[in-house]
């Protein structure tokens, strides 16, 4: 006999084992149970010195509570705890208020307390094997996971997706904390951290197999993708006889080496490099700024050498400065003014002008030996200027001209003051040929000045030659430019009047002394 019906049975004496799913009673049970009395028997198989139920668990405890006898099917054929649990799967799996997490409950005990294996659960409850391994794994993942699966907020292939990453334990607390937020945040944090972990795993599996390659991998060098730093790639630099290097033939290089080029919008890939080219005797064949600890000694050693000469032709041209203005004075306060002074002045201020600062005209009137300590020059310039004799007045445009002809000379010595080169140039060459002797200082300043002018004029010229099919009036534009860069003497005849006068009516050149009888008497104060 594998069953009998016992009746009457005190629920009381029934032993109630551990369930797949709990004894959860609701009024309207324990009501019905205490009108009508149990309608379907309860199931038990002998236990120890009783009978444990099997099936009715729930029942069994509201009848308890409704304080009625139940009847009592046995089965003596389910007297094992597998065989209980496994046919309290089969009455409650399918029944539509068992939880995806009571059914991997059931599962877990099988496996665990009765060490059944996957495939034989499968078999006894009639599910597949995938779907009994699903729920295996969800019994072992955080009440929380569960929680979210039994509630509709997570299915249970999300859920999986979830304890994959149990073993990194910071991405499983991103993806709980996004499990809270929502289904839409757990599937996008779900799909950021598997192409992060893809990507781990890319990584991994790239720097295992250059290390057995017996390539040092290194983490990519600050300034690497600059050439800012000690480390270049392999295509920067060759051999002693000018050969490219490969990954293979700089294997045995001391410095040869690896890092992973690492970018969110492409796969991984290994960038080979020398870690110090200069060490080992490569030559960098593109931009390098890297120096050695000795060459930025000797660098250090030639820029203090540079700012000591530096500030030896600063002094020297400030001697030469003094020298030159007491030079100009003497011919700004001289009775016969220099041939081609007068017109070369007048050029001066026509073209650059007479900045009327109080600078200028104190040096102006310093030229003309009529300032006294003290004084406002700016205020006074035309007064003074005015009480001169009128034979001497002309002696002025020679003054201003050389006082903004100084403010230029200072402007050369600054990165933005090329663009007077040109008249500062020539501007020494007048004073020259007015008898001013440059000392060493000037004469070294006014050759550089004119190598720095030749050379621009020969970039100029290239650029002019490489635009020339772009520009067809290329010609005209140049002799223009050339034209409005500098004034320039006009020579013959009419340097020859720079100190002589052309009376308008009678067109007769007459000298300055005929002129003016009272050149000879002394400036006026």
């Amino acid at each position: 006999m594998s069953k009998r019906l016992i009746l009457d049975v005190d629920p009381n004496e029934l032993i109630r084992t551990s369930n797949v799913r709990p004894a959860d009673l609701d009024a309207e049970l324990v009501e019905s149970i205490r009108e009508n009395g149990l309608v379907q028997p309860v199931v038990a198989t002998p236990y120890e010195d009783g009978l444990a139920v099997i099936l009715g668990n729930r029942r069994t405890v509201a009848a308890i509570e409704a304080k009625r006898t139940v009847d009592v099917i046995v089965r003596y054929d389910l007297g094992a705890d597998a065989l209980r649990i496994v046919a309290q799967l089969i009455e409650n799996i399918h029944r539509k208020d068992m939880t995806e997490s009571q059914i991997a409950a059931a599962y877990a005990q099988l496996a665990m307390d009765l060490g059944m294996s996957e495939s034989e659960i499968a078999k006894k409850v009639g599910k597949k094997r995938e779907a009994v391994r699903a729920s295996l794994k969800l019994h072992q993942m955080p009440q929380t996971t569960k929680d979210a699966v039994d509630s509709g907020q997570m299915d249970l292939e999300t859920a999986l997706a979830l304890g994959s990453f149990e073993s990194d334990p910071k991405a499983y607390k991103r993806l709980s904390e996004a499990a809270a937020q929502g289904k839409n945040k757990l599937d996008y944090r779900l799909k950021e951290e598997e192409k992060k972990r893809e990507r781990d795993i890319q990584l991994a599996e790239m720097k295992a197999k250059l290390l057995k390659d017996g390539v040092q991998v290194v983490p990519k060098p600050i300034g690497l993708s600059y050439s800012s730093g000690k480390e270049v790639h392999l295509h920067q630099i060759e051999g002693p006889d000018g050969e490219k290097f490969t990954p293979e033939t700089h294997a045995e290089c001391p410095g040869h080496a690896a890092c992973i080029e690492n970018y969110a919008y492409s796969d991984p890939k290994p960038l080979f490099i020398c870690r110090d080219p200069k060490r080992y005797g490569h030559t960098v064949t593109s931009y390098y700024t890297y120096k050695t600890p000795e060459e930025e000694a000797a660098e250090a050693a030639r820029s203090e050498e540079a700012k000591r000469q530096q500030e030896e032709r600063r002094q020297a041209l400030a001697i030469a400065r003094e020298l030159r203005m007491e030079g100009i004075q003497k011919l700004c306060q001289s009775k016969k003014m220099p041939k081609g002074l007068l017109l070369a002045s007048l050029e001066v201020l026509f073209v650059l002008g007479f900045e009327r600062t109080d600078r200028t005209r104190s040096k102006a009137l310093d030229f003309l030996g009529v300032a006294k300590p003290g004084e406002d020059q700016g205020e006074d310039f035309k007064i003074k200027v005015g009480r001169m004799a009128e034979a001497r007045q002309p002696l002025a445009a020679v003054a201003m001209a050389a006082a903004v002809m100084e403010e230029k000379i200072d402007m050369v010595g600054q990165a933005w003051g090329s663009a007077h080169r040109p008249n500062v140039i020539w501007w020494f060459e007048v004073l020259e040929s007015a008898g001013y002797t440059l000392c060493d200082p000037e004469a070294e300043l006014l050759e550089t000045l004119r190598e720095q002018e030749e050379k621009a004029k020969a970039e100029e010229a290239e650029a002019d030659a490489e635009d020339e099919e772009d520009w067809d009036d290329e010609g005209d534009d140049g002799q223009d430019a050339e034209a409005s860069a500098e004034p320039e003497s006009t020579g013959g005849e009419d340097e020859e009047a720079a100190d002589e006068t052309q009376d308008d009516e009678s067109g007769e050149v007459v000298s300055l002394e005929e002129l003016y009888p009272e050149i000879d008497e002394p400036i006026a104060a």
